[in-house]
């Protein structure tokens, strides 16, 4: 929506929500609001995030999976080398890190598309390696 009063009443209306509702609805609901345009929006999501997801690592899984969806294009580029950092951390990690780096398969840039398949095999291996 374009206004920020809505965009900011919906966020708090989810951090009500998230102690009765789906915690996993609630932080896909939120984290495209990581890449809003107004200040505000941003800080009330990652507020809202950090009480639902209180491990660092998952925090940044979920930071660069909204960039890498709903991010300008060199913010795309950031995210897959951060989820390829992120997948390191733990097979549990490595495995929301492939989840995420799928999504950048289905973007309209080829280069894009290159380098997350080039990541996701590094992600891939990263998790088996920890088996």
């Amino acid at each position: 929506h374009n206004s920020v009063a809505v965009r900011r009443s919906a966020l708090a209306a989810l951090s009500e929500l998230e102690l009765v509702n789906d915690k996993e609805y609630t932080i896909a609901s939120v984290s495209p609001l990581l890449e809003d345009r107004d200040e505000l929006v941003r800080q009330d999501a990652w507020s809202l995030l950090h009480r639902l997801v209180p491990s660092k690592a998952d925090l940044a899984i979920i930071a660069a999976g909204a960039r890498l969806k709903h991010g300008r294009t060199d913010a795309k580029f950031s995210a897959i080398n951060a989820l390829i950092d992120a997948s390191t951390t733990s097979p549990t990690a490595s495995a929301r890190a492939v989840a995420a780096l799928s999504v950048a398969l289905q973007d309209r840039g080829r280069g894009l598309r290159v380098a997350a398949l080039g990541a996701l095999a590094q992600a891939c291996s990263s998790g088996r390696a920890e088996r």
